[in-house]
Order: structure tokens, then C-alpha cells, then sequence
């Protein structure tokens, strides 16, 4: 089957062709009617009179079958346009499933990286820590107090670290903050350790 009658648009030509032939076809049959009107009233039932009807037979039967056509047409297109329209809402439905599918492989990604971090997070703190219990153990023979370093810094300041890195939601409360000897707040994990470590090696007796 053709274009024309296969799409929205070949059949809207094929309507259009088929609604001007109809008018046209209406248009003669109503010219044809008023022939027979005037021949009748002019020379009655003559035979010229029934020649003009028999052509109005023709016509009328022409028009009923142009109008027949031109309403399969309209059915016709009315089908294709269901048909486009389902396809269309298919293809809607599935371009949301896949953006959608999408969105969880997105967050699976995002879990994986999660996973990766919190090891790679929990693994620092127990280096953290580790180290800090040999700075306290080590304290003695640099002539500095054990008490020099305290492990709570390392839970601070991861926990402020997550705060400022958008997991607020972690934590029912604000982290504790910290302030260095100028004033300078200093909340962050990297921060508290660095300060920390600045401030231990200030207090090493000097060597003269």
C-alpha cells in the first residue's frame, strides 16, 4: 500500500482530493436539479426532461459514492492517527522507563563510590589513630606529655569533615568546632590534625 494511504499526510491529500471532488459532484448535481426544475415547468415530461433525470441518477449515485469514499478515507486516517499516537506514548513510556533505569544505575554508581570512600575513610582513621597512640607513647622521650595529643580530635574532625562534605543529616547535632590560636576556625579533619601536628612540634624543647 502506497504513502498515500498509509500516512497522515498522503491521506490528507487523498481527503482534500476527495472533498473537492465531492463538492464539485454537488455542485453539478445541484445545477443538474435546477435544469430539470425549469424543464419541467417549461416543457413538462418531455424527453429531454428525462434525460436530464437519468443523469441525475448518474450523478446522485457518483455523489453517494464519492461521499462513501471520502468518509472510508476519514476512518482510514482516524486509524493511522490512533495507531501514531499509541507509538508515540510507547515510545514516551519507554524513554521514561529508560531515564528512569538510569537514574538507578546513577545512584548504584554512587553507592559503589560510597562503599570505596567510607573503607578508604575508615581505614585513614585507624591510621589516624594508630599514629596517635605512638605519639602518646613516643611523648616521653621528646620530654612532652602524654596527654599532648588527644584521640577525640581524629573523631571531631572526621565527623565535621562529612558535615562540610553535605552529610549534615548524619548528625543530629552541629560537629564541634575548633578555633586556632588566632581565632581561625579549623573544624576539618586535614585541619585539626595539621594544627595538631604544628602545635605539637612547637612545644619540642629547642636545641641550642
Amino acid at each position: 500500500m502506497s504513502d498515500q494511504f498509509t500516512t497522515l499526510e498522503g491521506l490528507d491529500a487523498s481527503i482534500e482530493k476527495a472533498r473537492s471532488g465531492a463538492v464539485a459532484l454537488a455542485t453539478k448535481v445541484k445545477e443538474l436539479r435546477a435544469k430539470i426544475r425549469d424543464r419541467l415547468i417549461s416543457s413538462g415530461t418531455d424527453k429531454q426532461a428525462r434525460e436530464l433525470r437519468s443523469q441525475l441518477a448518474e450523478l446522485s449515485a457518483d455523489q453517494a459514492f464519492s461521499e462513501e469514499h471520502l468518509a472510508a478515507l476519514h476512518e482510514r486516517r482516524a486509524a493511522i492517527a490512533a495507531e501514531a499516537e499509541a507509538a508515540r506514548a510507547k515510545a514516551e513510556r519507554r524513554a521514561k522507563a529508560d531515564a528512569f533505569k538510569a537514574l538507578i544505575a546513577k545512584r548504584n554508581v554512587a553507592a559503589v563510590a560510597a562503599e570505596k570512600a567510607a573503607a578508604e575513610l575508615g581505614q585513614a582513621a585507624r591510621d589516624m589513630s594508630a599514629a596517635t597512640t605512638e605519639i602518646r607513647l613516643s611523648a616521653a622521650t621528646v620530654g612532652l606529655k602524654p596527654n599532648v595529643v588527644d584521640q577525640d580530635e581524629i573523631r571531631y574532625g572526621v565527623e565535621e569533615s562529612l558535615y562540610q562534605a553535605g552529610c549534615s543529616w548524619l548528625f543530629a547535632d552541629k560537629p564541634r568546632f575548633r578555633f586556632d590560636a588566632q581565632g581561625k576556625l579549623m573544624t576539618s579533619i586535614e585541619g585539626r590534625m595539621s594544627r595538631s601536628g604544628a602545635d605539637i612540634l612547637a612545644m619540642l624543647p629547642r636545641e641550642d
